[in-house]
């Protein structure tokens, strides 16, 4: 609606099949993509939940089907499980592009948003 490429990546085909349907309904053109939004390697970052584990590391990482990174995306909006929130921004951290945002949502009236402003080295 406000002229962003976006693309949806969500692991439970449960959610990418309301996804495409909501998408779909409002003829918004919006890319769904049924795999984990954790790049290959970064699958240690998921030990930083504090709480139940609900981050999926088993899954296939979304970026070879959409042939981008994820430092390719300018914006990146999460809504992380509580207790997630800490790996959500490690991981954004550690692969996000210079200059890049993490909008994440935390509550009815909590969003944060944090700006990536420089490389980290990769392990």
């Amino acid at each position: 609606m406000l002229g962003f490429e976006v693309v949806a990546i969500e692991v439970e085909p449960e959610l990418c099949e309301g996804a495409e349907t909501l998408m779909s309904d409002w003829d918004l053109g919006v890319e769904v993509v049924c795999a984990s939004f954790l790049p290959q390697g970064t699958e240690h970052l998921a030990d930083m939940v504090d709480g139940p584990e609900w981050l999926v590391t088993w899954a296939p990482p979304a970026y070879e089907e959409l042939q981008l990174e994820p430092e390719d995306f300018d914006l990146t909006f999460a809504y992380p499980w509580p207790g997630e929130e800490g790996a959500i921004e490690a991981l954004f951290d550690h692969c996000g592009g210079d200059g890049g945002l993490l909008l994440t949502y935390r509550g009815q009236e909590d969003l944060h948003l944090h700006r990536r402003s420089g490389r980290m080295p990769r392990r």
